[in-house]
């Protein structure tokens, strides 16, 4: 696939023109390739396409530099794309929504939300929830998907609540107790406090949630005590930019 789209890039620009690229310039490329294999409606958006296209038309004028750095800025702010040793971690997309509605309909997950099973459409709105939180704050909850054969298996990420930006994160039954969570966690938190610069960040469980709460802890969160949350009380923790690994 990764080749495919590759080729399909080449073609469009011309084979000659890509020969012609710089280093960084293929690799602003080869980045654009790899997020598309993430999330494939993301090779049809008119802005990427646009971007993409409007790098090679002005290659070798003074704005080719300014264009393949806003562009590789906006690639990685926007379809964030980071991999662990076991998981891969990207933006959601519209063809998450059938697995995502399989993994919320599961009772066990929802235990420590609000004990309710979503519904095929509360998923499908929650995805599209995320990709428009993307677009307004350039960040929100993002897909956790396993290196090995890329199966969405949870999320993990963040989310404008009103006690601030939320850290959460959230697996598939069958992907429990084998160290996924912390693994999605770990990653997500670094590029929420260094790429997108977050000062601080707030996360959320029940005292029952005694996983949860042990990555919370294991991350360096502060506990502030305990707070109300959607109707129920929950324990809240901080993290700041500050005390990361203090």
């Amino acid at each position: 696939m990764g080749h495919l789209t590759l080729l399909l890039l080449i073609y469009e620009i011309g084979a000659i023109r890509f020969f012609f690229l710089t280093t960084s310039e293929k690799s602003f490329f080869m980045l654009f390739v790899k997020v598309s294999n993430s999330c494939q409606q993301f090779m049809h958006t008119s802005i990427s396409r646009e971007l993409l296209l409007s790098l090679v038309v002005i290659i070798g004028s003074s704005k080719s530099r300014f264009v393949l750095r806003e562009g590789t800025q906006w690639l990685k702010k926007t379809t964030m794309h980071l991999e662990t040793s076991r998981l891969f971690i990207t933006p959601f997309c519209l063809q998450d929504i059938d697995v995502w509605a399989e993994i919320e309909a599961n009772l066990n997950v929802r235990k420590y939300i609000d004990g309710r099973a979503l519904t095929k459409d509360q998923a499908a709105t929650y995805v599209r929830e995320q990709i428009e939180s993307y677009r307004l704050h350039g960040f929100g909850r993002y897909a956790v998907r396993l290196q090995s054969t890329g199966a969405l298996i949870g999320m993990c990420g963040f989310m404008v609540e009103p006690h601030g930006i939320d850290f959460g994160y959230r697996l598939n039954e069958s992907h429990w107790q084998q160290g996924y969570g912390y693994e999605a966690a770990k990653a997500v938190l670094d590029f929420g406090l260094i790429k997108l610069s977050l000062k601080k960040v707030i996360a959320v469980a029940f005292k029952a949630n005694l996983a949860s709460i042990k990555i919370i802890e294991n991350l360096d969160f502060i506990a502030q005590g305990p707070i109300m949350f959607s109707g129920f009380t929950v324990e809240k923790y901080m993290l700041t930019r500050n005390n990361v690994g203090g």
